[in-house]
């Protein structure tokens, strides 16, 4: 199992360089614990939740929440409600994930 830094250092490599679908080869064989974390760091990193589709006419005048889309592709659940802090995530309840 991968550590928060580890984790943290993996998305933070991809570095707004890596498609969508080079995000799901990097992380298609891994547990779904593991992308859970993965996929919700890379959620709260990449300011997804700032993301605004704009379609008007059935045209995409903005930037699609990839993330959230390939979270949902793999069956697993990111947390929106949690909050990046110091390389860590954390929610008002508990940490996301411990090592």
């Amino acid at each position: 199992m991968k550590t928060e830094k580890e984790i943290a250092d993996e998305v933070e490599s991809w570095n707004w360089n890596l498609s969508i679908f080079e995000i799901y080869d990097e992380i298609r064989d891994n547990p779904d614990s593991l992308n859970e974390k993965i996929l919700t760091y890379a959620y709260h990193f990449f300011k997804e939740g700032d993301i605004k589709k704009i379609v008007i006419d059935g045209v995409n005048y903005g930037a699609t929440p990839m993330i959230s889309e390939l979270a949902s592709f793999l069956g697993v659940e990111i947390d929106k409600d949690a909050t990046l802090v110091g390389g860590r995530i954390v929610n008002s309840l508990s940490p996301v994930w411990s090592d």
